[in-house]
Formats: C-alpha cells, sequence, structure tokens
C-alpha cells in the first residue's frame, strides 16, 4: 500500500520541484530594479489592487439569455467583499423580471474556487440584480457562472474574468 502511495506522490513532488526551480530562475534573471514576476501559484498580499479586466457582456449556453456585470470596486482589492450589479436581458435585448440564480465562481488554472459564495440578494428592477458576497483571493483568470432560471428558462450564463 505504501508503495504505491510513493508512486502516485512522486509525480507530483516532481511538479512542484520544477515550478520552484523555474521560480527561481525567473527571481535570478529579473534586474535588481524590477520587481520578480510573481509565480502563479504564490499567495497575493491581502491588500493587493488589481485591475478588473474588460468584461465582456455574456451569453449563456443556450442563448435565452444576455447578461452584463458591473462591480461595486474599482480597482477590484484582494480579499475584499464586494458587490457587482447583474444587467440580465432576453436573447432579444428584454429586461428579465423575477430571475432567480445560483452563483459559482472558480479559477481554471489552480482548480480552486472563490473563497465566498456570492448570491444575488435583490431584484433592482429593470433587469438589474444585485450580487453581494463577491470576493476573489488572487488575481488570474476566473470564470463565475449564474444559473439562472426566470419562468420556464433555465440557463447557464458564464463570464471569464481577468484580474490584472
Amino acid at each position: 500500500m505504501i508503495m504505491k502511495f510513493r508512486y502516485l506522490l512522486l509525480p507530483v513532488i516532481l511538479l512542484l520541484g520544477a515550478c520552484s526551480e523555474q521560480a527561481n530562475q525567473q527571481t535570478a534573471t529579473a534586474p535588481a530594479s524590477t520587481p520578480a514576476p510573481v509565480v502563479a501559484s504564490a499567495p497575493q498580499p491581502a491588500a493587493a489592487q488589481v485591475t478588473l479586466g474588460t468584461v465582456a457582456p455574456a451569453e449563456s449556453a443556450n442563448k435565452q439569455f444576455k447578461g452584463s456585470i458591473t462591480s461595486s470596486l474599482n480597482p477590484v482589492v484582494i480579499n475584499e467583499m464586494h458587490n457587482w450589479t447583474l444587467h440580465l436581458t432576453t436573447a432579444d435585448g428584454q429586461p428579465v423580471e423575477q430571475a432567480t440564480m445560483t452563483i459559482a465562481g472558480a479559477m481554471p488554472a489552480h482548480a480552486h474556487g472563490m473563497p465566498t459564495n456570492p448570491q444575488m440578494t435583490r431584484n433592482l428592477g429593470g433587469g438589474d440584480y444585485l450580487i453581494e458576497g463577491v470576493q476573489f483571493q488572487m488575481g488570474g483568470y476566473w470564470e463565475v457562472k449564474f444559473t439562472i432560471t426566470a419562468g420556464s428558462q433555465l440557463d447557464d450564463l458564464l463570464f471569464g474574468i481577468t484580474l490584472q
């Protein structure tokens, strides 16, 4: 049994060693006046500010809805709770009223989710919905999926967000 685990852990240990070696090489080659590049797996400082990259309006998987998001923070601050406004329309541009939704975010490159569980807390009218409890723990590429139900329609709306 122990032998099996050793063979399973060996690729993980080798991968971690390669990442560490790459980070050391990058740091060693950086000019003294330039900060060392951030390695993708390195945690961000608690108060780091990042720019919310362009978040293009999205169309849902089955093309029933279109949506756009606006953050209450600009710039977005890592590890700080903030809100979004989701503007939701039908495929032909009519505001969607009385929708319900669940929200899930993930960072695919790191295989982890958001540190919070954002919720739609209020219908603001005109197709706008208040999303509270949004927080990111690091910069990079994120995907935030809204599973939306409006009347008899159910569809997923996915936003690709880059925090730089």
